[in-house]
């Protein structure tokens, strides 16, 4: 049997990170804890109608997001899938103590919530770019993160390719036009 299928379990285990339908989404939260003013969160109203949020309360925003861009973003939840999982990755407990990147939680209709923590993943001999366009090595990888999922049980890769448009920050829903008046 060995010949024909693949014996690893863990390559049977499902990579699916988000699968919502449109309307299944009640509330995205996307937090960067090493900038505030990025962080954001997007949630359903009476009217079905998604409304932003800025995680940093100082913020003044004199002008309403671009509805359009706030509708695509909330889309973008309805397929996201890993690399694969990483569970042996030297480094791991090394990892779990360090400030994460990104955290994304999201809560469906039903209230039940589903989280990735996304960590910087180090240079390693298979990152594709290890310096920048000076010539100046770079300390993290530019095409993969790691993620944390199924309730911090399992590390995963994420390429950028795939999860990039999830890392969206709070200026990005607005004109870009406007954002200099606004105070982002």
């Amino acid at each position: 049997v060995s010949a024909y299928f693949k014996t690893d379990v863990t390559s049977w285990r499902s990579r699916i990170i988000f699968s919502f339908k449109p309307d299944q989404l009640q509330e995205v939260s996307v937090n960067y804890p090493n900038d505030e003013n990025s962080s954001f969160k997007i949630k359903k109203n009476a009217s079905e109608q998604y409304e932003l949020f800025a995680n940093n309360k100082s913020i003044k925003v004199i002008m309403d997001p671009d509805k359009t861009r706030l509708n695509e973003y909330v889309r973008y939840y309805t397929g996201a899938y890993a690399e694969s999982f990483i569970n042996d990755y030297p480094g791991i407990d090394t990892l779990r103590q360090v400030v994460p990147y990104c955290i994304i939680n999201t809560l469906d209709n039903l209230g039940k919530p589903k989280k990735i923590t996304l960590y910087r993943k180090s240079i390693s001999d298979r990152s594709k770019t290890i310096s920048d366009k000076y010539g100046q090595p770079l300390l993290y990888d530019q095409d993969k993160l790691i993620g944390l999922i199924n309730d911090d049980k399992d590390f995963v890769l994420i390429q950028f390719f795939v999860f990039g448009k999830y890392l969206k920050k709070y200026k990005d829903f607005f004109p870009a036009y406007d954002l200099e008046d606004s105070g982002l």
